[in-house]
């Protein structure tokens, strides 16, 4: 799924007005969406539109007031997003064309009085962390590795239950990441012939230059993944850089998550990371998974710079 158009009225931080995510105005979704702009000039709101929107029409939990987004002295803010599916997406859900249109209400009151397209209910409702469901993933811009074990119950291992988190700022959702690693080292993620070692490899090497995958080792609480520099040291997870836990974070996820034909939502790509390296690294994430859309919202001249064919979606 991919977003054609955002159309915004009293919702807090954006002005309103519709915001065009095509190429060149040709009609055709691009695969790199960049928000940008100063501080406060709605970066973040823009990407809580889209998750305000799609958790109205097809929620990955209960739904929730939106009384928040709403602008002060309004009574309500409106969000209308023009969605074009895929092919599959499209046989999958029955939907009467590829392009179909949501309007969401957003206000204090927890139920919306529309009633939004079949179509759309069950494909943004739909969380599987199968590559062959799409989805849409939430990177917010705290995001980190949480230590100590699960620091919520919004993410306990159990399938079903992982959706709750993916669209909040709760670090939770990063809380089995380093168990994943054990796991593919043990190769419990093998599919279709391709060792699942060789493809998280590919992917972390792709974000990060500093450092490898370097096996496991056992340590008297657990199984503990190892990271290798190229001077041969070797070190744990908590001994990686700053940017090299991120590189971590988004390269685990895209492959835990299957993120395949998705809706990447991705707030300040430039976390931990220096200036000259934010735009490779937002063009190597274009790369992890096929047919996505990423939507990111940051401050870095580098992302523009390095990625010119990307839509532009300047604001404030």
């Amino acid at each position: 799924m991919k977003i054609k158009r955002i159309t915004t009225n009293g919702f807090r931080g954006l002005p309103d007005k519709t915001f065009d995510f095509t190429a060149d105005r040709t009609g055709v979704p691009g695969d790199l969406v960049i928000i940008t702009g100063p501080p406060g000039s709605g970066k973040t709101s823009l990407l809580e539109a889209i998750i305000a929107s799609k958790e109205d029409i097809g929620p990955y939990g209960l739904k929730r007031s939106t009384g928040s987004v709403v602008r002060s002295g309004e009574a309500a803010a409106k969000v209308r997003i023009d969605w074009q599916l895929s092919a599959d997406e499209r046989m999958r859900t029955g939907a009467g064309s590829t392009d179909l249109s949501s309007e969401s209400i957003l206000s204090s009151s927890i139920f919306s009085s529309i009633d939004h397209e079949p179509a759309l209910v069950g494909l943004l409702g739909e969380y599987d962390a199968a590559p062959s469901v799409s989805k849409v993933e939430y990177f917010h811009a705290s995001r980190r590795i949480p230590r100590g074990g699960v620091p919520s119950m919004s993410t306990i291992g159990v399938p079903g239950t992982e959706r709750f988190a993916r669209l909040t700022r709760d670090d939770a959702k990063y809380a089995l990441l380093l168990r994943y690693v054990v796991e593919v080292n043990l190769g419990l993620h093998d599919v279709s012939g391709q060792r699942g070692m060789e493809r998280l490899e590919e992917a972390f090497a792709s974000l990060c230059r500093t450092r490898t995958l370097a096996g496991i080792e056992r340590t008297p609480q657990a199984l503990v993944p190892r990271f290798a520099d190229g001077r041969g040291g070797i070190v744990g997870p908590d001994e990686l850089s700053d940017s090299e836990k991120q590189a971590l974070i988004f390269a685990v996820t895209f492959l835990r998550a299957g993120i395949q034909g998705s809706l990447v939502l991705i707030d300040t790509p430039e976390l931990h990371l220096p200036e000259p390296d934010v735009g490779a690294f937002v063009t190597a994430l274009g790369r992890l998974g096929a047919d996505n859309q990423l939507v990111v919202a940051t401050g870095s001249p580098g992302v523009i710079a390095r990625n010119p064919d990307a839509v532009v979606i300047p604001l404030g």
